[in-house]
């Protein structure tokens, strides 16, 4: 556990090129009290307006010290994000307007801001194949697929029936996702296959071949192998004694997540992780257990936001 400095807000989202390089996305209300008179203040009905910040941060020693990169003023990020190559495209929410959605793409190259000029009604998963950037979205009462270049100077869109639940999973550059009916949706084929041993929550790519599914059973968390070769599921493991998943990140090192529990007004996670692309699964207690969010994982290493400017640092061996 250590204590970063130069943040300031609510961290939304998180990610780090390499151990070292990596970027921070908060959010902050700012009151300006220099502008509230003194019979508003005498006034128990009067609130003062709030001015939303979103602002990035980046820092090149692995997360003690942040610098401030960019800020947009009446927006605040969501967590909603998609990390491809040299860019992070993310979502942005004006506050004065929620039915008013951006896609944020932040060149990490060059570390230059650029927000899509088209506003998104309801904003939806973000993932990116084929040189080009796609959002699921609703817009005017009807669910499309949009997609737009990676300058974007272009937006295409396709009607989508489904309802994606959690983030795009690329296999082999082809994007799986999960469906609020319980299925898993290969979104280029259109084909839904339907995971009946478990109530699932979230996947993640186990290899070049297979996806890992973990979601909920009956007094435990269940995993899931789906081999996109034959569509078949098997259960590869099952956590007994947990009733929340979710969190799950995979390299060619790690596979992880977060496993937890209610515990009165919290819910308290352990961490879940396999060092052999699954074979094989180990549960490791928290220092800070019920701060989760954001997380990164990079390399061997895996970065927690544990609330009060703190992170925890894991290195996986």
């Amino acid at each position: 556990m250590f204590n970063s400095i130069g943040m300031n807000g609510e961290p939304e989202c998180i990610y780090f090129v390499n151990p070292k390089e990596g970027y921070l996305f908060t959010n902050k209300s700012d009151t300006d009290w220099s502008k509230v008179t003194e019979e508003q203040l005498d006034d128990p009905n009067y609130f003062p307006k709030s001015n939303d910040i979103a602002t990035i941060y980046k820092t090149i020693d692995g997360g003690k010290n942040w610098a401030r990169l960019y800020s947009l003023n009446d927006y605040h990020f969501y967590k909603t994000s998609f990390i491809d190559k040299n860019a992070i495209y993310i979502k942005i929410i004006d506050s004065k307007e929620v039915l008013k959605n951006k896609l944020l793409k932040v060149d990490i190259k060059i570390n230059n801001v650029t927000v899509l000029n088209f506003n998104f009604e309801r904003m939806g998963e973000i993932w990116a194949t084929n040189q080009s950037i796609f959002v699921d979205s609703k817009n005017n009462g009807k669910s499309s697929i949009y997609s737009t270049n990676f300058n974007f100077t272009k937006v295409d869109s396709v009607k989508e029936n489904n309802v994606f639940k959690d983030k795009i999973t690329l296999l082999e550059n082809k994007p799986f996702v999960l469906t609020w009916d319980n299925n898993l949706y290969d979104i280029e084929k259109k084909e839904l296959t339907n995971l009946k041993d478990i109530i699932p929550d979230c996947i993640v790519k186990k290899d070049a071949e297979s996806l890992i599914i973990a979601g909920k059973k009956k007094n435990s968390i269940g995993l899931l192998r789906f081999d996109s070769r034959t569509k078949n599921t098997q259960v590869i493991k099952e956590f007994k004694g947990y009733s929340i998943v979710q969190g799950l990140e995979s390299n060619d090192k790690v596979i992880c997540g977060f496993i937890g529990n209610i515990k009165g007004s919290f819910t308290e996670y352990d961490l879940i992780y396999s060092l052999d692309q699954g074979k094989t699964w180990q549960i490791q207690e928290l220092k800070e257990k019920s701060y989760i969010r954001p997380n990164c994982l990079v390399n061997n290493i895996l970065y927690i936001y544990s609330g009060g400017s703190r992170f925890q640092k894991i290195v996986f061996e």
